[in-house]
């Protein structure tokens, strides 16, 4: 059986370095026991330092495309594994980035050992050909080792809960675009290394939605506002855990 990835995504919560310390210590109690998942928090980053010393696996909401330099307010790749990160979300909807900024990132990432999660969506439903597109300008020219050491996230920017639209995408929705993606990566990287990518859905995933994401064919979710609560993502942890079909 694969390996499944539950990633928190934390955005701009909560508000104290101590708050996020007793949200990733329980959330690292809520999860401990599950082996066949990856859990991954990404908190933001003044707090990574804080939580360095839990036996958590930590994350970055984003960095730049330069380990150093003239960048007023930015964070180099370099600095995001100096405070023991090992992941780094990139290209996620709300940021508003070019495909060639995330391309830039993704290189950057990969260059100083982070593994990156690239985000990739449409913004309205059954535009299938928006997808495709958006997947080609994102991922098309990126080395095929730099991809086989990446994992990719479907992120329908129509499906996150902060939108207006706002909701979930259905099993069929997920099932279709996860097809699209993985022809995709066989095609840019060949089947042997374009079936190792794990590909995850992010998009209002909750405890009670996870197992249809899960039965489109994702290999675990990119989760938001349930990544707040400790009994809520232990729970979307827990169906990963337990998921028998992937």
């Amino acid at each position: 059986m694969k390996q499944m990835f539950c990633v928190g995504n934390w955005k701009m919560n909560p508000s104290t370095a101590r708050d996020a310390f007793r949200l990733a210590e329980a959330i690292a109690e809520k999860t401990k026991v599950y082996t066949r998942v990856t859990t991954v928090l990404c908190p933001p980053f003044p707090f990574l330092a804080h939580l360095s010393s839990l036996s958590v696996t930590l994350g970055a909401q984003d960095c730049h495309t330069e380990q150093k330099g003239a960048f007023t307010g930015e964070v180099s790749p370099a600095m995001l594994k100096d405070q023991g990160c090992r992941y780094v979300v990139l290209g996620h909807s709300e940021r508003g980035e070019t495909d060639q900024m995330v391309k830039e990132k993704v290189r950057a990432a990969v260059r100083v050992g982070l593994v990156p999660i690239i985000c990739v969506g449409e913004e309205k439903p059954g535009t299938p050909d928006v997808l495709q597109e958006r997947l080609r300008l994102r991922l098309e020219g990126i080395p095929a080792q730099t991809l086989s050491k990446s994992i990719i996230v479907y992120e329908p920017v129509w499906a996150i809960s902060t939108t207006k639209e706002g909701r979930g995408a259905s099993e069929k929705d997920v099932s279709s675009a996860l097809l699209l993606f993985h022809s995709f990566l066989e095609e840019e990287v060949g089947q042997r290394l374009g079936s190792a990518i794990p590909i995850l859905y992010g998009g209002s995933v909750n405890e009670k939605n996870i197992l249809s994401f899960l039965r489109a064919g994702a290999q675990g979710a990119l989760v938001g506002g349930a990544s707040l609560s400790p009994k809520e993502f232990g729970s979307i942890a827990s169906s990963m855990q337990l998921y028998e079909h992937i």
